[in-house]
């Protein structure tokens, strides 16, 4: 199990904003190389239209932490994304965007690893059961928004959660029962990732 806390995250300029990463697998993996296997990352997007990198190599998986964003790939029709709203399209395609938001980014390599993205949100003491975490993958959870989040697996607290902290459990953690508990209401993302 790691936890990344939010003031130990490297973030960078970029023409539209800026990104901070979250998590790159493996260690030693470098973003702009496109030697990685998956990548955790959030965004700050400033400008009102902006073009995606190409990443052909990579799948996407898009949320929207704050605000609302427009997209469209290739010849394909524009559609809006709101907080909570997932997009899954590939990394190759020309991807338009408009709106200033914050997002979530987890991309992964195809043929080689799988993932998905799943928000929650939460009120003030609710608790939230969570599926096991497989001896096969990684599961990150993200504080997107909120005061704190206090992190139970097997009925034993692990971990306690602020905004833009991130828990990772890596493959052979044990997690057959996960659950969170809300303090002050909360915006969660989970992240699962699989080897093909």
């Amino acid at each position: 199990m790691i936890i990344i806390r939010n003031e130990d995250v490297l973030t960078t300029e970029w023409s539209g904003g800026t990104t901070s990463q979250l998590a790159i697998s493996p260690d030693g993996a470098v973003y702009a190389d496109r030697d990685f296997d998956w990548r955790l990352s959030s965004a700050e997007v400033n400008d009102e239209k902006s073009t995606f990198t190409p990443l052909p190599d990579y799948n996407r998986f898009l949320t929207i932490r704050k605000g609302a964003l427009r997209l469209k790939h290739d010849d394909g029709d524009w559609y809006t994304l709101e907080e909570g709203d997932v997009a899954e399209f590939d990394g190759g395609s020309l991807t338009e965007s408009e709106g200033k938001v914050t997002d979530y980014n987890l991309m992964v390599r195809k043929g080689k690893i799988e993932g998905s993205l799943d928000t929650e949100f939460l009120e003030d003491g609710e608790t939230l059961a969570m599926a096991p975490v497989k001896a096969s993958e990684t599961t990150a959870i993200y504080l997107s928004r909120g005061r704190s989040l206090g992190v139970r697996c097997n009925k034993k607290e692990v971990a306690e959660l602020y905004e833009g902290d991130l828990l990772i459990f890596e493959e052979g953690d044990t997690a057959e029962a996960l659950c969170v508990d809300a303090a002050g209401e909360v915006y969660i993302i989970r992240a699962d990732i699989r080897s093909i």
